[in-house]
């Protein structure tokens, strides 16, 4: 076997050998690009997504977060908390490293919207759940009245208008819509797209977002009600739902079928004309009687009374049959 020499390689800083065949070089390369090429096939939180924070920080700590983190203030600018301070606390709160490309996608306008949007949804979920606990806590010993619970539904419209606000927000966020096409899971890059879903980074920058999101309101209303701030899943089979995906999926030849009005879609064509006007239907014309309704009421009260009862009547009352008898005439 020959003698080998070492040389000092400026690209990688260190030692290589020299006269190294370029098999074992082209074989080590494979290697290394079918460890980076493999992707998880199990698409589920793993143990690695759940972020562990600190609750407090010791004096050191509280220096170099102060000297390093804490957002500097000119004198010319009002020197109010922001969403960037809270942000800034929980990433320096937290104990799990992360990923650079979350921290980028973490500060972005269009989560910032998003987490606005949860802040004012969850102190008003925070605010009405104290109001119902001071209520059942004042009624306790009194019979329910069922008339004094107007207010519950005011509360249920209030909070259906703030998930369809949040749900827009996070709809742009899952979408990638403004600033985020980078980190949509079918993009690899800011232009370039692919042809198979990363699921493995969605999860990472979704999971991550989730956690930190809770802090981050949890923070933003004043460390209370830990366990109300969260994720609920909904019940899909809920008729309300259904209705819902069948009015906006299905096909229209089926709304008929299932009752489900969609403006005049799934209406036949026969039934109006080229411009979709409805066809006019003749009406049926009512031939007129030859008894009014007056008469024939007049008539159906003479063979209901017998007729010597009728005569006893035209005795005594007659002045109501002749002032029948005059309205019959001059009408």
């Amino acid at each position: 076997m020959g003698e080998r020499y070492f040389a000092w390689d400026e690209i990688t800083e260190g030692l290589i050998l020299l006269g190294v065949a370029k098999a074992e070089d082209e074989d080590k390369r494979r290697k290394k690009q079918a460890i980076a090429d493999h992707a998880s096939k199990i698409y589920c939180p793993h143990a690695y997504l759940i972020l562990s924070y600190q609750e407090t920080l010791n004096d050191s700590e509280k220096i170099k977060f102060r000297k390093h983190y804490l957002r500097k203030v000119t004198p010319n600018e009002p020197d109010v908390i922001i969403l960037q301070d809270i942000k800034d606390l929980v990433l320096f709160l937290l104990i799990t490293p992360v990923s650079p490309q979350f921290i980028h996608f973490f500060h972005l306008p269009i989560v910032d919207r998003f987490l606005r949007a949860l802040i004012i949804y969850f102190q008003h979920y925070v605010e009405i759940w104290e109001d119902l606990m001071q209520e059942r806590a004042a009624t306790m010993k009194k019979a329910p009245n069922p008339l004094a619970r107007g207010h519950r539904s005011r509360y249920a419209e209030e909070m259906r208008a703030l998930r369809c606000v949040l749900g827009r927000e996070y709809a742009d966020l899952i979408l990638g819509c403004q600033s985020g096409p980078q980190y949509h899971h079918m993009m690899a890059g800011k232009k370039r797209a692919i042809t198979q879903s990363q699921g493995e980074k969605d999860l990472r920058i979704f999971e991550a977002l989730t956690s930190t999101a809770h802090r981050v309101v949890w923070i933003a209303l004043q460390r209370k009600h830990y366990n109300l701030i969260g994720i609920v899943d909904i019940d899909v089979r809920d008729p309300k739902i259904a209705y819902l995906k069948n009015a906006l999926l299905i096909e229209e030849e089926m709304l008929s079928q299932l009752g489900i009005r969609v403006g005049i879609l799934g209406h036949n064509r026969s039934d109006y004309d080229i411009m979709l006007m409805p066809n006019e239907v003749e009406e049926p014309t009512v031939e007129p009687t030859e008894i009014n309704s007056f008469d024939k009421k007049i008539l159906e009260t003479r063979k209901s009374v017998p007729m010597d009862k009728i005569s006893d009547m035209n005795d005594k009352d007659g002045y109501k049959l002749s002032t029948v008898t005059q309205y019959k005439k001059y009408a």
